[in-house]
């Protein structure tokens, strides 16, 4: 009972890290969008400048005494320079900083990281919906490849057989430097996900690893850990409908 305890313990931390990342995910997209708007319109707002503040050295250089056109021409600069207020409060507003910046940071690291801008939109547009997970996580082992090791239980399917997990990682050596068969559990793990029906995905890291998966409106979600069976890999994964939004 105390193993079963632990182990409920453990995945709703990993539940838990789960819910987090996707906020972070659904942060990030927001982000994008600000992101988009800031890019253009900064670019704008530059140029603006310049332009104004070229126009205010002509006219100041003009300027000479109290005669009519003098007064008419610092009538024109005094409106240049409260134009050129006015765009710098409002280029000042538009740039991200704080909080907003951070979340904007996340964006960009998430788009350089090949997250696609329809997916950010979609979990931006869902942020507010709930995500029904069954409540019954599935788990299974396999044999993570190395080059030394051959055989059938080096990959498993899961999601009603449409999705199929490998996994590589490094062999194991001996203080005189020989290979072994199973994988260095302290070293980077490359797991790939493979749909059925086209689509592949990767996780590249050291255990623990966490994964999902968008196949229909279903959300497959993985975690990915040290199985008690030298040279295993055991993954739990877990169904959660996306909002009707998606």
């Amino acid at each position: 009972m105390a193993r079963g305890f632990r182990e409920r313990r453990k995945r709703e931390a990993a539940k838990r890290r789960l819910v987090v990342l996707k906020w972070l995910l659904l942060i990030g997209g927001l982000a994008a969008l600000g992101w988009i708007a800031y890019a253009a319109g900064s670019e704008l707002a530059r140029h603006d400048v310049r332009k104004l503040e070229e126009q205010i050295v002509v006219l100041e250089g003009n300027l000479s005494g109290k005669t009519e056109a003098g007064e008419k021409l610092l009538g024109q600069r005094d409106d240049a320079l409260e134009q050129l207020t006015a765009l710098q409060s409002r280029y000042e507003k538009d740039v991200p900083t704080g909080k907003p910046r951070e979340i904007f940071e996340l964006m960009r690291e998430q788009l350089d990281a090949g997250v696609s801008e329809d997916r950010l939109r979609f979990l931006i547009g869902t942020a507010g919906e709930a995500v029904r997970c069954d409540g019954s996580p599935d788990q299974k082992r396999f044999i993570v490849q190395t080059g030394l090791t051959r055989g059938k239980n080096d990959w498993v399917a899961v999601a009603g057989q449409t999705i199929v997990i490998r996994a590589k990682g490094e062999a194991v050596k001996t203080a005189d430097g020989r290979a072994q068969a199973w994988f260095d559990e302290e070293k980077p793990v490359t797991v790939s996900f493979t749909k059925i029906d086209g689509g592949k995905s990767e996780a590249v890291g050291v255990l623990p690893l966490h994964h999902s998966v968008i196949r229909g409106s279903n959300e497959y979600r993985f975690v990915l850990t040290k199985s008690t069976n030298r040279g295993f890999l055991q993954v739990t994964s877990e169904r959660c409908r996306l909002p009707s939004g998606r």
